[in-house]
């Protein structure tokens, strides 16, 4: 439908690249136009509840530099949408954006995984071996091709929703085609790596931050039980409720049926004691909102990795993307271990590295808005 969409609507992608440069305007126009009826709203003091943590501290750090920036309220709700104007701007106006003044409007390729990976093999940057289907046929006799262990995952989407990670086996592969065509009809298989997980975000086209992802875990003391053990990693401050928007970080759910049956496999309960130093897994995959852990490794990261990363947003030619990348040794460089560049994100979670739960905070939300006026110079 996509091919067809391109083909039949080739004049209408035509006249809104025309009309780009003056979207801010037309944007604005019929949000005014909703506001009159009060569809729509403009909100300089949302609650912080409200609005995710990526986007409120692009708000805080504009409040702070006198920038006037406001919330954009649809039919009742927060839709990520903002708009702010400078004071005694030079080039008058509000201007509209999405989550991040920095994210490219079009989107482009970075945001389709397959066309993600097709421009990154182009170049050399290194990307798991993988392919596009939306027949299940196909699709399986390309995975016994990779071998297993393999990945399934939607051709868009974030956060690795409907996604299965190391599938062993046929009837594993088989469901998890399933789960990603509940999100949209193509899909990808690619050849699952080892390694640890990484977030590298590329601001301006020069500034580089690395954080890397752990799941949801405790580790022993060797007295502690389990409870006891998240109980004292919630009460961090720094962490918020399940699913709190304001918060990067959160509370691990000690009560969800998927942790305690998680626990039951590994043979432990909450009651357990477990060894000095020995780390215990809550959840098989990287799931929001459920005690995550972010450690800044921006200063261990080799120049080499930097470099690549630098190359890619080159290669994708945007001001603000976000990097999953998979290493055994995010120190070393990345052409002597095994390396892959997974996807991109057009809008990446900036805050991760302002508020890591391990490490030195950089201020990202600083940068953000330096290069934004910059740009206005």
């Amino acid at each position: 439908m996509e091919k067809v969409r391109r083909t039949v609507m080739w004049p209408v992608d035509f006249l809104a690249r025309l009309l780009m440069p003056k979207s801010d305007w037309l944007w604005g126009k019929l949000l005014g136009f909703f506001a009159m009826f009060g569809i729509v709203k403009f909100v300089a003091e949302p609650p912080d509840e409200e609005i995710l943590n990526r986007s409120l501290i692009i708000m805080k750090e504009a409040k702070k530099r006198g920038i006037e920036i406001e919330a954009i309220k649809i039919a009742g709700g927060y839709k990520n949408e903002y708009r702010y104007r400078l004071p005694n701007p030079p080039t008058g106006g509000w201007r509209y954006f999405e989550a991040n003044p920095l994210a490219d409007e079009t989107r482009g390729a970075t945001d389709h995984k397959f066309e993600f990976k097709k421009l990154m093999q182009g170049h050399g940057i290194p990307v798991p071996a993988g392919g596009m289907f939306t027949r299940q046929r196909r699709a399986s006799r390309y995975a016994k091709s990779l071998g297993f262990p393999v990945v399934v995952k939607p051709a868009t989407g974030s956060l690795g929703y409907h996604s299965t990670y190391q599938i062993q086996n046929e009837a594993d592969l088989l469901e998890a085609m399933k789960i990603a065509r509940q999100y949209r009809p193509d899909f990808i298989v690619e050849k699952h790596i080892s390694g640890d997980n990484f977030r590298a975000t590329v601001i301006g086209k020069r500034h580089v931050f690395v954080c890397g992802k752990d799941r949801s875990n405790v580790v022993g003391d060797g007295r502690s039980t389990i409870e006891q053990l998240i109980d004292e990693k919630n009460s961090d401050p720094r962490r918020g409720e399940y699913e709190q928007k304001n918060f990067t970080l959160h509370k691990i759910p000690k009560a969800n049926q998927t942790l305690l049956g998680n626990l039951r496999e590994q043979g432990l309960s909450l009651d357990s004691i477990p060894a000095t130093n020995q780390k215990i897994y809550f959840y098989k995959d990287f799931l929001p909102g459920t005690g995550i852990d972010f450690i800044n490794v921006t200063e261990q990261t080799h120049p080499a990795n930097i470099a690549l990363f630098l190359r890619a947003a080159h290669t994708l030619d945007t001001d603000l993307v976000g990097f999953d990348a998979i290493a055994e040794d995010i120190s070393r460089p990345h052409h002597q271990q095994t390396f892959a560049i997974l996807e991109g994100n057009t809008i990446p979670y900036l805050d991760m590295h302002q508020f890591p739960s391990h490490g030195t905070p950089s201020d990202v939300a600083k940068i953000v808005w330096d290069i934004i006026l910059e740009n206005l110079v």
